[in-house]
């Protein structure tokens, strides 16, 4: 339970590191939230921080990414729907390392190069189409 806390909490306080990159606007957070989540979970399994299971690991890890945004998300989840797409990129980037790190073939490497694919279409083109989407 304690390591459970720890990655929690350092994970609550990356959260809060990378969020004034969104004054650089969405799709720049994005990426570098994919890729800094991405390393950070690679990072934690490797180092062995977390002493129970690899499945607790990604959840304690998630949960600290999300905790603070989901209570907004729900109270006013229309206001919050600009940021959406940021949202869901910047937490692909844990996904990826989970199953980065659970797939033992070479197809593992397909999530995370498509992720970041993903992102960085976002960046160049994908934001100004969810605006469009969301005005209209």
């Amino acid at each position: 339970m304690k390591t459970f806390l720890i990655n929690f909490f350092i994970s609550l306080a990356l959260f809060l590191v990378l969020s004034p990159i969104n004054g650089l606007g969405f799709g720049v957070h994005s990426l570098v939230a994919f890729v800094i989540n991405f390393v950070f979970v690679l990072l934690m399994y490797r180092l062995k921080i977390n002493k129970e299971s690899k499945n607790l690991m990604f959840l304690s890890i998630l949960l600290g990414s999300i905790i603070l945004q989901i209570g907004i998300r729900v109270i006013d989840f229309k206001g919050t729907l600009i940021s959406l797409p940021d949202f869901i990129l910047s937490n692909l980037g844990f996904v990826a390392a989970y199953i980065f790190l659970s797939v033992k073939s070479k197809l593992k490497f397909i999530l995370p190069v498509t992720g970041f694919l993903l992102v960085l279409f976002f960046l160049i083109k994908g934001y100004d189409m969810w605006l469009h989407y969301y005005n209209f």
